[in-house]
């Protein structure tokens, strides 16, 4: 199953596509996993795409970044550095639209949260 998530991420068209629902049900997950998994997967890939067009010629990838610069303070998204709020610090950094902070904030959240899980 991990060369499939790694598939799905790497190819976002893959995890909109109704094959990749059939796929998960293949793939031993239970079935109550199954919408889940391909909702975060779907998420990934389009937060993939905001980070790659708007963030990554300065940061690099999503993941890195947020496991090297960011992290969590009391369920807040914070630069490690200056502990600012990654939201606001957004208002006026990346190029981002006002619609588009907060799922790069989720994303991020994200990615730090998987590095961290056991």
């Amino acid at each position: 199953m991990k060369k499939f998530f790694l598939l799905l991420l790497s190819i976002p068209a893959l995890v909109l596509a109704a094959p990749a629902t059939d796929y998960l049900h293949n793939d031993e997950l239970n079935e109550e996993l199954v919408l889940p998994v391909k909702e975060m997967l779907q998420a990934q890939a389009l937060n993939q795409a905001l980070f790659t067009d708007k963030c990554a010629t300065c940061h690099g990838t999503g993941a890195g970044f947020a496991r090297t610069s960011l992290s969590i303070k009391d369920g807040v998204l914070v630069g490690k550095s200056k502990g600012r709020k990654v939201a606001d610090f957004l208002k006026s950094h990346g190029r981002l639209k006002p619609d588009e902070i907060q799922t790069m904030v989720d994303s991020l959240t994200q990615a730090i949260s998987q590095a961290s899980a056991p």
